[in-house]
């Protein structure tokens, strides 16, 4: 089957990148790290491309956009309210314009990389019958480098309540997306799907590209985008009264994007069960993405698998 072709290509890459990264010098995993933002830029160029036909149209691209905004929100509340401490409320302190402004610009960066990249097939109108291949191996490499970044990180010594995060923002992005399904066209599984990279929006969305359908990757690719930016503002206004709920939004982005955010607006406390939410949630997202995208490709040979 696919998908655990697929899975263990992920995972293999993932461990071996991880392997390397603790076994290498400073230096060169100083460089591998630095690498991700360059890899994602062009991972979001071909994803551009390759999507270019379902974002030059006005009708599909002007659906996608709202649906994914209000999937983001569905899922954003239902996690924040799962995950929601009962205690007083703290004075919230203002917050430098600056993280905002930092935080905004590197969504900016994202959308301009895909964007350009939907520009370039309008200008030339490329092909792109073999692009999902190139898609296929940016990702890797992505997900490669990625390994290099957790090699530090271990699960070792982490309870019940590291766990409680990452378990209960899974739940409750699902429990969105089934609340989102019953007022929505949208077919159930492509929701599910949708929702499946936990806010990873530089790898939901060129992974359900290659593996499903650009229409359905720009869609990922937009509610995990907007899932995040909602983070932000959640962070900013409540993250300070309410560490636990905050970080749920965050999904994977807790590891990397968000952390910045979560150690200056959270209790200290939560540091480290942020981490462990966004390392775990970055390990499962890929592998829950290709199974789900086979499932949804090749229902038939998913059941008989």
């Amino acid at each position: 089957m696919q998908a655990i072709e697929t899975v263990l290509i992920i995972v293999l890459t993932l461990y071996f990148g991880r392997y390397l990264g603790g076994k290498c010098s400073l230096k060169t995993k100083i460089i591998a790290i630095y690498l991700i933002s360059p890899t994602v830029y062009v991972l979001l160029f071909l994803m551009g491309l390759s999507s270019a036909w379902v974002f030059l149209d006005g009708s599909i691209s002007h659906t996608i956009m709202l649906d994914s905004l209000v999937l983001a929100s569905f899922i954003s509340l239902c996690t924040f309210l799962c995950l929601i401490e009962h205690k007083s409320i703290k004075k919230i302190q203002h917050k430098s314009e600056k993280g905002i402004l930092s935080a905004l610009f590197n969504c900016l960066k994202v959308v301009l990389a895909f964007c350009f990249g939907a520009f370039v097939y309008y200008l030339t109108e490329l092909k792109t019958d073999g692009i999902s291949t190139y898609i296929d191996l940016t990702l890797y490499l992505l997900i490669f480098l990625i390994g290099f970044d957790l090699s530090t990180f271990t699960l070792r010594g982490l309870d019940f309540s590291h766990w409680k995060i990452p378990i209960l923002t899974l739940a409750s992005t699902y429990v969105g997306a089934l609340i989102f399904s019953l007022f929505s066209d949208r077919n159930l599984l492509e929701v599910i799907i949708s929702v499946s990279g936990f806010g990873w929006f530089t790898l939901s969305g060129p992974m359900v590209t290659a593996t499903a359908n650009p229409e359905l990757g720009m869609f990922a690719f937009l509610t995990d985008l907007f899932r995040e930016l909602i983070s932000i503002v959640f962070l900013y206004i409540l993250g300070s009264s309410y560490s636990r709920g905050a970080i749920g939004i965050c999904g994977a982005a807790a590891l990397d994007s968000a952390l910045p955010f979560i150690k200056d607006n959270c209790e200290d406390q939560y540091i480290k069960h942020a981490i462990a939410s966004g390392f775990i949630l970055t390990v499962l997202a890929p592998i829950f993405l290709a199974v789900l995208c086979d499932l949804l490709v090749n229902p038939l040979e998913f059941g008989g698998g």
